[in-house]
């Protein structure tokens, strides 16, 4: 039987650098990579040990290629209060205010670059 891990999450960017920017303000995400070919930007970015894939190709058209359906995805953090307070300080769009929808959970729901919608969350051990 096979075995899988998480890979990567590919996010089409209208601006590279200002997502590349936004991973590295709000979540410490460590630039990997970043290179240009047949006139795509491309940014290889670390966030928590998960891997955040950034092109541009903003000028093709969407179809099998070039799909969007993906909801959000979220990242986990240990100090919900520290990293609200980051995220507010850098004037990032809380569009769902944080909450706890079952107790020693706590979300928050913000804007990421290009409108990409981001789930923050912090799991207390139970």
């Amino acid at each position: 039987m096979a075995n899988y891990t998480f890979h990567h999450v590919h996010h089409e960017a209208s601006d590279v650098d200002k997502a590349v920017e936004f991973y590295q303000r709000n979540f410490d995400g460590v630039l990997q990579e970043r290179n240009g070919k047949g006139g795509v930007q491309r940014a290889k970015m670390i966030v928590g040990g998960a891997m955040i894939n950034i092109t541009d190709r903003a000028d093709t058209r969407v179809g099998l290629s070039r799909y969007q359906g993906l909801d959000h995805f979220a990242f986990r953090t240990d100090d919900f209060e520290a990293t609200m307070a980051r995220l507010r300080e850098n004037g990032v769009n809380i569009w769902q205010e944080p909450e706890s929808p079952v107790p020693g959970v706590r979300v928050v729901f913000i804007s990421g670059p290009d409108d990409v919608k981001i789930e923050v969350l912090q799991i207390d051990a139970v």
